[in-house]
C-alpha cells in the first residue's frame, strides 16, 4: 500500500520523538525499561503474557514475516499510557488494558495504509509496542493517526471511569457495570429507550463528546482543572435562563458552588443557617423539608448535617448518619410529606406548612430556648413533579420571621422555568440545581446558587468556623474565589474530575437547549398529553397518577414557571397482576429491573410469542416511587427528548417508543406475581 501523500517514512529516532513530543497519555518508556522489556527488535512474549491486537493475529509480526525482518522497526517503539488524570497505578493497568481490547476487536487505526500493529503485555502496567503493518516503512501520518485512535480510545476508557468517581455510593457499579438505577456510564446502544431522566441517565452523545474533549484538554494542558470548574460556574446561569435583569441589582452577583449531588448540597444552606442562627441569638436551626419522601432519600439527613452515605466523595469513609464534622447535632429537620395516607395530594399543604413552623416556635417557648432560626424548603419539581408550598406562603413566613429565615428552593429536577429561580433569588434565597435530571447528565452533579444577601458566612466570616465537614464533598476548585472563607476552609485537592466530567456533559445539553428554549414548550405540552393518552388506552392495567389534563390548562395560560408549561414527568399506576389492587413501590422494583433488559426469559410458560417479543426491549424509566398504599413508575421529559420532539417526525417516532414502553409495562405487570 502507498503511505500517504505527503508524509515522510520514520525511523526509530523519529517516530519515538513523535511519541515522546505527543504528551497527554503517553509516556515513552526509557530505553532501560525497553531492554528490559525484550530489547531489538519487537518479538512475541510467551503464549498468554500478550498478542498482536490486529485483526486477531496472535503473537507474531502482523505480517507473517518472522521476528528481526525488515517489517519490524529497527528497534522497538514501547510506550505506555499514563492518564494525568488516573493517578493509581491499578487505575492506570484497567486504562490500557481496555485499550488494547478496542484494538483487539480490530478497532483502532487498521483502516489505514501503513498503520502499525500494536503488541500490548500487561507487564510493567501495561506495555504498548508499535510494528508496520504492511511490511512497509511506517509514515509519520500513519503513526499520527493510530496514535489518535489509542488517545481516543483511552479517553473513552478514562470518561467512563472517571463519571463513576467523586460522588457517594450511589455510583458504585454492580457486576453488571451498572448503578443502583441501572445506569452504565457509557452512552447507551442506540435502540434503548430513555424516559428515566427524572432518575438517572446515561450520558448523551453530545455530552461525552464534549466530556472526552474537556479530559483531553486537561491531558494536553490547554486547560488547568481551576479553570475548567470556573467555566462550569460562570456558564451555568446563563444556560439555566437567568439574566441579569430578572434579579434587584443588590442579588444580581449569584455566587455558584459545585455539589457533587443535589443532597450534599444541602450542607451549604445549613452552614449559612447556622450562622446566622448565632448572629441573631437564635437558638437551634429548624429544617422544615418540603415534599418528604418524593425528594432525594439523602435529603433530610444532610439538612441535619448528617452523611447519609458512609462513601463521601472527597474524603475517607465516614459513619453512615453521623454528624459531618463541625455542624450542629441540635437542628431539627422536620419532614412534610405531600400526600396523604392514601396517596393523594393535600389540599391544606400551605396550612401545615405553616402550622410546622408555629409548632417549633411554641416548642421552644415551653422549653425556654431562644427562638429558631428556620430553613424552609420549597420543592419545584418532586418525584411526581408537585411544587409546594405555594410562593405566597414562601413569601408571608419570610415577611413574618425576617432575620430568622433563609429560603431554600430545591429545584434539583431542573424543570423551573428561569423566572421561578428569579423569584427566590431575588428574595436571597439559596437555590439547589443538578443538571443530573431535566438535562440528562449521569449522576450526580449539583450546585448551589447563593445571592450575596445570603453568601455573607461563608464570604466574610471567619474560615476557621466553617465546618469541616465540608471537607469530606468539597475542594476549593468548586467554590468560587468571591467566597474566601469556605474556599481557605478547604483542602486544594484531589481534583474531582467525575464531578467536572458530569457538569461537562450536564451543561452541553444545557447549552443546546437553551438555544431552541423558546420553541420547545409546545412540542413539550404536545408530548405530555398524547403519553397520557397512550397510557388511558391501556386501562384498567396502567393508569394515570394524576388525570387532570394540565396541557389544555397550560396553552392558554400566561406566566406558567415550569419547564413547557406543564408537569413533565408522567407517573403511572399498575393494577395488580390478578387484578384486585395496585401494586405496591416493592413490586415496581422488580419491574423497574425487567424494564431495563430483555425480560423474554423471565415470563412464565403460559406467555404468548408476542408477549416474549414485547419484553425484549431496553427502557429506561423513573424509579419507583412510594404513594401510600401504592406506587407509581415515571416518563420523564428530557432536554435532549424536548430538542428530538421539536419536529413532527420526531414527536411521532418518540410516542412509538413510548408506546413499546407501555406495552412492557401491561406485561409486566400482568406478570409481576410470578417474575423471579
Amino acid at each position: 500500500m502507498a503511505p500517504f501523500y505527503g508524509a515522510s517514512a520514520l525511523d526509530s529516532d523519529a517516530a519515538a520523538s513523535l511519541i515522546s513530543d505527543r504528551g497527554g497519555p503517553f509516556c515513552l518508556l526509557p530505553d532501560a525499561e525497553q531492554r528490559a522489556l525484550g530489547g531489538g527488535t519487537i518479538r512475541s512474549p510467551p503464549s498468554g503474557v500478550s498478542q498482536w491486537v490486529r485483526h486477531g493475529v496472535v503473537n507474531g509480526s502482523p505480517d507473517g514475516s518472522a521476528p528481526g525482518s525488515s517489517s519490524c522497526l529497527s528497534r522497538p517503539l514501547k510506550f505506555t499510557l499514563r492518564p494525568p488524570t488516573v493517578m493509581c497505578p491499578d487505575g492506570r493497568q484497567c486504562v490500557n488494558d481496555a485499550v488494547a481490547e478496542v484494538w483487539a476487536r480490530g478497532g483502532g487505526a487498521s483502516w489505514l495504509p501503513g498503520a502499525p500493529a500494536v503488541n500490548y503485555s500487561p507487564a510493567a502496567g501495561g506495555c504498548f509496542a508499535l510494528a508496520t503493518a504492511d511490511g512497509g516503512p511506517l509514515s509519520d501520518a500513519a503513526l499520527s493517526a493510530a496514535l489518535d485512535s489509542i488517545e481516543s480510545a483511552a479517553l473513552d476508557a478514562c470518561v467512563s471511569r472517571h463519571l463513576v468517581e467523586g460522588g457517594d455510593d450511589r455510583l458504585h457499579l454492580t457486576d453488571e457495570g451498572v448503578n443502583r438505577y441501572f445506569c452504565a456510564p457509557v452512552a447507551p446502544p442506540r435502540d434503548t429507550i430513555l424516559r428515566g431522566a427524572c432518575t438517572c441517565s446515561p450520558p448523551t452523545p453530545a455530552g461525552w463528546h464534549s466530556a472526552c474533549g474537556l479530559l483531553r484538554d486537561l491531558w494536553t494542558g490547554c486547560t488547568t482543572f481551576e479553570q475548567a470548574t470556573l467555566s462550569i460556574r460562570d456558564r451555568l446561569p446563563a444556560a439555566l435562563g437567568l439574566e441579569p435583569h430578572m434579579l434587584p441589582p443588590a442579588e444580581r452577583d449569584v455566587q455558584v458552588v459545585l455539589h457533587p449531588s443535589g443532597s450534599d448540597a444541602e450542607l451549604v444552606p445549613l452552614a449559612i443557617a447556622e450562622a446566622r442562627a448565632a448572629e441573631a441569638g437564635c437558638g437551634r436551626v429548624v429544617n422544615i423539608i418540603a415534599a418528604a419522601g418524593e425528594v432525594g432519600s439523602g435529603t433530610a439527613p444532610a439538612a441535619g448535617g448528617r452523611h447519609f452515605s458512609a462513601f463521601p466523595p472527597v474524603g475517607e469513609r465516614v459513619l453512615l448518619d453521623g454528624v459531618a464534622a463541625g455542624f450542629s447535632s441540635n437542628t431539627t429537620v422536620v419532614e412534610l410529606p405531600p400526600r396523604g395516607a392514601n396517596g393523594q395530594v393535600l389540599g391544606d399543604y400551605d396550612e401545615r406548612f405553616v402550622a410546622a413552623v408555629d409548632a417549633a416556635e411554641a416548642a421552644a417557648v415551653e422549653a425556654a430556648e431562644a427562638p429558631p432560626f428556620f430553613v424552609l424548603h420549597a420543592v419545584d419539581g418532586s418525584k411526581t413533579g408537585l411544587r409546594v408550598p405555594s410562593v405566597s406562603v414562601m413569601d408571608q413566613l419570610r415577611t413574618r420571621l425576617g432575620p430568622r429565615v433563609l429560603l431554600v428552593l430545591d429545584a434539583c429536577q431542573c424543570r423551573s422555568d428561569a423566572a421561578e429561580l428569579a423569584w427566590y433569588l431575588g428574595r436571597g434565597a439559596v437555590v439547589l440545581v443538578t443538571a443530573s435530571k431535566f438535562f440528562a447528565a449521569p449522576g450526580f452533579c449539583g450546585a448551589v446558587l447563593v445571592p450575596p444577601s445570603a453568601a455573607g458566612p461563608l464570604s466574610t466570616g471567619p474560615s476557621e468556623a466553617i465546618p469541616r465537614g465540608f471537607r469530606d464533598y468539597l475542594t476549593c476548585s468548586e467554590v468560587p474565589h468571591s467566597m474566601p472563607s469556605l474556599r481557605q476552609a478547604l483542602p486544594t485537592g484531589p481534583n474531582n474530575v467525575g464531578l467536572l466530567l458530569r457538569w461537562e456533559c450536564g451543561l452541553t445539553e444545557m447549552e443546546l437547549y437553551a438555544k431552541q428554549r423558546s420553541c420547545l414548550d409546545a412540542p413539550i405540552r404536545t408530548w405530555i398529553h398524547r403519553v397520557k393518552q397512550l397510557v388511558r388506552l391501556r386501562a384498567p392495567r396502567l393508569s394515570l397518577l394524576d388525570e387532570v389534563d394540565e396541557c389544555a390548562v397550560a396553552a392558554g395560560t400566561t406566566g406558567v414557571t415550569r419547564v413547557g408549561g406543564v408537569n413533565t414527568i408522567v407517573s403511572v399506576k399498575f393494577l395488580s397482576g390478578c387484578g384486585e389492587g395496585l401494586l405496591t413501590a416493592v413490586d415496581l422494583r422488580k419491574l423497574h429491573r425487567y424494564l431495563t433488559r430483555d425480560a423474554s426469559a423471565a415470563l412464565p410458560p403460559s406467555a404468548t410469542p408476542e408477549e416474549r417479543a414485547a419484553v425484549t426491549h431496553v427502557c429506561m424509566v423513573g424509579q419507583p416511587v412510594k404513594l401510600g398504599p401504592y406506587g407509581v413508575l415515571r416518563l420523564a421529559m428530557s432536554a435532549p427528548l424536548a430538542r428530538k420532539i421539536a419536529t413532527a417526525a420526531g414527536l411521532e417516532e418518540a410516542l412509538q417508543q413510548d408506546a413499546i414502553v407501555l406495552d412492557k409495562m401491561v406485561i409486566l405487570g400482568r406478570y409481576c406475581d410470578v417474575l423471579a
